[in-house]
């Protein structure tokens, strides 16, 4: 029989002690192992205290430190405690102070890149490596570095102002005082004021052609684009369900999943629709024309998406297909006097005639909406080209295809039949007044250049009278007069030759080149093919000329899509001011023709500016002043 009193191991481990007996060692350290983790467990947040049921109660941890440490016991069975962030040990007693915790929280870098988050991190390494290079390097925060940006923005846009503020004096030192002939420009009210005050001026010093009648060219793309807003204006309503129909559809990946899930069960295109700009009636017609295409998928999404409600209605639609058949000929023209390979001016009239033709056609089963759009659009055609464009019509008149024909055929049918008389009697004889002031210039180039030829030739004639050599100068002399005669004092004029001969049949109008043709016959007509080749020159839109110095798409990206008018105006301005005040180059990249940029500026955000680079603008100013 076994004592009651007397216990065995495991039972001693389980039983608490009865009266005065006592653990065993080993049972000892167990139970003491597993009350300092209870202890280390329960104590981060308080002091320590017993675990007894007749123990003082344990105090919380008023301390702050304690959020970004704890307590943890190394296996020798010291106490340390740990930050949770960069996990730092560090020496600690119950009955310690803690400042040394305080101040490593403070200086954490990972807790600060915790709290900040990572993209500040090359921005707090940066400060990091230049406070240990430099005992004086001070921190430039973003609202600093976003005022020296823009200070030195309104600082070159003001020089550049006063720069230009004396356009004349621009134009001699560029050398460009006897070569403006023309300028071409949008409809703005402030371009008509500064085109006045330069027609002017260069009045003033040289004679413009034909009076200056020619200097200010109104872009023809842009006075298209207002004639046909002001006609889409009538379906604006159904234009913005459209439109906010595509950008919702637009906005996530899975309603466009959804969308042509739907497209390929009803065997339709694999077009994607088409988000417009408001801006630009060519870009309306697009959207506009590929969502005529999807018209039968709309309705089956609104039944799989609840949340869609600017579904348009059948007819909406048919009067979207009634427009979009309407303004087919319009984009087609937009297309051809907006090309940059071919811009010549004798192109437009024909597709003048065509706008107007279309203006003028009536269709009874179009509806009255069409008839109000029409009526819009004739208004603001009359406003712009209702008196007679002698640019336009005199270049399509030095056409080899068209010539004095083209005006008589379009005339009748753009203007009324009194207008387009007077307006074929005033294309023929400014176009001759224009031909007279070339044979003009022609005389005088060739009196002048007979002048220091005769100077030469007199230094060299008594050269060779002295060596016995001038039997052939009398003989010179004719051949000279003989030229001169026969170049410009003719029976007929070019301008008059050239009318006579006919029109050129080509069978290949597209592949068809004016300045190409003028080339060819420079020898039978050399003063007018130089007229024919400056006045065909002269850009009519200035289309080609805004796409060449268009940086919008390298700069407005879609991680930059919401920046500001006054932020990308001061990304393309700044830069390009500073990199030429400091004649700072782009670097070319090793592995690609892209280019990379040597000297990293700001960039601007919409919320603040990105610092990432090793100079501030106001250390940049300190070392190159202005």
């Amino acid at each position: 029989m076994s004592n009651p009193n007397t216990l065995s191991a495991q039972e001693s481990s389980t039983t608490p002690v009865v009266g005065g007996a006592q653990p065993s060692t080993n049972d000892a350290n167990e139970t003491s192992k597993s009350k300092d983790v209870i202890e280390l467990e329960n104590n981060e947040d308080g002091e320590d205290g017993d675990d007894g049921p007749y123990g003082p109660k344990k105090r919380k941890r008023t301390s702050t430190v304690w959020t970004n440490f704890k307590e943890i016991v190394l296996p020798d069975g010291s106490l340390k405690v740990e930050c949770i962030y960069c996990k730092r040990q560090m020496s600690y007693s119950k009955a310690g102070p803690t400042s040394h915790l305080l101040r490593h929280g403070k200086g954490c870098l990972q807790k600060k890149l915790s709290e900040k988050g990572q993209k500040n991190l090359k921005y707090e390494l940066f400060n990091l490596l230049m406070k240990n290079a430099s005992p004086h390097y001070q921190k430039i925060s973003r609202a600093t570095t976003k005022k020296d940006v823009i200070s030195s923005y309104e600082i070159e846009k003001k020089k550049l102002l006063a720069e230009l503020k004396d356009v004349n004096r621009c134009l001699v030192e560029w050398g460009l005082e006897n070569k403006v002939w023309t300028v071409t420009v949008d409809n703005a009210a402030y371009n008509d004021v500064a085109v006045r005050m330069l027609k002017e001026n260069l009045s003033y010093k040289n004679s413009l052609p034909l009076g200056g009648k020619l200097f200010h060219v109104r872009c023809c793309a842009h006075i298209l684009n207002l004639l046909v807003q002001d006609g889409l204006s009538e379906i604006q309503n159904i234009i913005s369900n459209v439109r906010e129909s595509v950008k919702h559809i637009s906005a996530s990946e899975s309603r466009i999943n959804i969308f042509s899930d739907i497209a390929k069960q009803l065997q339709l295109s694999s077009k994607k629709l088409v988000m417009d700009c408001c801006t630009r009636w060519n870009a309306t017609y697009c959207m506009l024309s590929t969502a005529l295409e999807f018209k039968d998928i709309f309705p089956r999404y609104q039944q799989r998406d609840a949340s869609y409600n600017s579904l348009p209605s059948e007819d909406d639609w048919e009067k979207v297909r009634v427009v979009c058949s309407f303004l087919e000929e319009f984009n087609e023209v937009t297309h051809i006097i907006s090309g940059s390979k071919y811009p010549t001016s004798n192109l437009f009239l024909p597709e003048l005639y065509n706008i107007k033709k279309l203006l003028n056609e009536k269709n009874v089963g179009e509806g009255s909406f069409m008839n109000d759009m029409r009526n819009k659009m004739k208004r603001k055609f009359d406003k712009y080209w209702g008196e007679c464009n002698l640019l336009i019509s005199i270049a399509a008149v030095l056409d080899p295809r068209n010539k004095m024909k083209l005006i008589e055929w379009c005339f009748p049918e753009i203007y009324s039949e009194v207008d387009a008389i007077e307006n074929i009697i005033t294309v023929r004889e400014t176009l001759r007044s224009l031909y007279s002031e070339y044979v003009e210039a022609h005389k005088t180039n060739i009196t002048e250049n007979d002048v220091s030829s005769g100077t030469q030739k007199e230094i060299s004639s008594g050269l060779s009278i002295v060596s016995g050599k001038g039997k052939g100068k009398v003989r010179t002399q004719f051949a000279n007069y003989i030229k001169n005669v026969d170049s410009v004092e003719q029976v007929k004029s070019e301008l008059e030759v050239y009318f006579e001969e006919g029109v050129v049949f080509c069978e290949d109008d597209d592949e068809f080149d004016a300045l190409s043709w003028w080339k060819l016959n420079n020898l039978k007509f050399r003063i007018l093919s130089r007229m024919a080749c400056e006045v065909l020159s002269i850009p009519v839109t200035s289309v080609a000329s805004e796409s060449a110095f268009s940086a919008g798409g390298r700069v407005i990206d879609t991680y930059r899509a919401n920046l500001g008018v006054e932020t990308v105006q001061m990304l393309l301005c700044a830069e390009d001011w500073l990199r030429a005040r400091y004649q700072i180059k782009r670097k070319e990249k090793e592995n690609s023709g892209l280019k990379e940029i040597h000297f990293h500026l700001m960039t601007l955000s919409s919320t603040a500016i990105s610092s990432q680079c090793s100079l501030s603008l106001r250390d940049f100013a300190s070392k190159f002043p202005y």
